[in-house]
Formats: C-alpha cells, structure tokens, sequence
C-alpha cells in the first residue's frame, strides 16, 4: 500500500477567540484514488478539517493547532498554501467565501501568480480551464455580478486552474514559459 495523500494525526483546532475546539483529535488517512465524503451537521469542522487539509489552518486563520497533517508527504506546518496548493485544490460550497479577486480573469489567475508562474503560463491556465468550464465569456465579468451558479463555477475554476495533483511534483518550481 502506498503513502495516504492526505493523514491527519490526533489534530485539534481552536479558532482566535473560540471557546470549543473546532477539531478535536482528529485522525484520518485518505489514500491515492480513495473517495471520501465528509458528511456532518453545520458547525462541526467539515470546512475547518479542509483547511487544515489545504494549509490554510494555521497559517491564515492563526489559532491553536496541535497535531499533524500531511498532504502527499508535506507537513503542512512547515509548507504554506501556495506550496499545498500545487497538490490540492478545495472547494467550499459558499462560492462568496472563496472569491477575492474583484474579476474572473484575477480570480482563476490567483492560484497560478501565487507559485510564480511565467505570465505566458499564467495566461494559459487561465484561458484552459475557463474552456474546460465553459466561463471564458465571464474572463473580463467582475466577480460580484455573477449569478450564484457563475460564482461556483469560477470558485471551481480558480481550484482547477494551477492543475493539482497533476504530474509535476510539488518540490520542484513550476516551469518557466519562454516569450
């Protein structure tokens, strides 16, 4: 059996000012190819434990975080989001709590600026996966017109766009386009 993609090792959570833990001693392994739904009343740390999965808990949120987590093998204490992000793309179903870009062009674009891509590689991402979604006529839409469906697709689109999880290894840099 290979490495789990993703482990969570007795991980508790508290959020800034939080009385309960958001996560309390959690342990899980997901391995390469294994679906896994995460189900549970709102409230009980379904979105916290996918951002502790993406790294963006404790390095955005701040809090209290006890445990380990490792995403295909990185100890996401010690590799920050735009590292994690190479590997893993997250999705939340309020589209509103993921956009932050002001237009569909910078939202999808965001992921790839972030790991330093060249702007011909940016450009391209950009333009395949808003293809791929059928939204390349909302690249030049501000964000806050879309409909509630063009939101989740371009939250979609801005998750898909730097490619996770394909074959280029997250421990090396991404590859520099030539003009």
């Amino acid at each position: 059996m290979s490495a789990p993609l993703l482990r969570f090792e007795s991980v508790t959570y508290r959020y800034p000012g939080a009385q309960a833990p958001a996560l309390s001693e959690v342990s899980i392994e997901v391995q390469p190819g294994e679906f896994c739904l995460l189900a549970g009343l709102s409230g009980h740390g379904k979105s916290t434990l996918l951002r502790a999965a993406c790294g963006l808990v404790p390095h955005f949120h701040g809090g209290h975080f006890a445990g380990r987590v490792t995403l295909a093998g990185l100890d996401t204490r010690e590799h920050g989001p735009a590292r994690l992000g190479a590997l893993a793309g997250v999705l939340f179903q309020d589209p509103e709590t993921q956009l932050v870009m002001s237009s569909v062009r910078a939202e999808l674009a965001l992921a790839l600026e972030n790991r330093g891509h060249s702007a011909a590689a940016l450009a391209r991402g950009v333009e395949e996966v808003a293809l791929a979604l059928g939204i390349d006529s909302l690249l030049d839409h501000t964000t806050h017109d879309l409909s509630g469906g063009e939101k989740q697709r371009v939250a979609l689109g801005a998750a898909l766009a730097g490619r996770p999880g394909s074959r280029r290894r997250a421990d090396r840099p991404p590859a520099q386009a030539q003009p």
